[in-house]
């Protein structure tokens, strides 16, 4: 997990836009644990983990959704084969994932010269 908030800062640092997803509920034996993260990039790369398989796949597209959004969401997954969440597992847990961007903000800058009145 050390190595996913070195790169979150680092990427603060460097003004890329990232998102970090954390687990933040678990119901039931799951691959994944809380507080399990997973810090993905614009690219499609990520760091960490949140689990493994499908899981990890779903909260990827949730994370490249938040970052079109700029949007924080929290998302839920029912890691069971049927039902109106479920993701196609056996596991039969479910998890709760907090996903939230981390965009660069625009910088306004205004060059020029200042207005100057001259009375003659």
């Amino acid at each position: 997990m050390l190595k996913v908030f070195n790169e979150w800062i680092k990427a603060i640092e460097n003004h890329e836009p990232v998102v970090l997803a954390t687990v933040i509920d678990v119901k039931g034996a799951s691959p994944a644990q809380l507080g399990f993260k997973l810090l993905a990039r614009p690219d499609g790369s990520y760091i960490g983990n949140v689990g493994s398989g499908e899981l990890e796949r779903r909260v990827i597209g949730a994370a490249k959704e938040s970052l079109l959004t700029g949007k924080c969401t929290t998302v839920h997954y029912a890691l069971k084969e049927e039902g109106s969440d479920s993701i196609g597992m056996l596991c039969g847990c479910d998890v709760t994932v907090f996903v939230e961007p981390f965009l660069t903000r625009p910088v306004l800058m205004i060059i020029g010269g200042a207005y100057r009145e001259t009375v003659g």
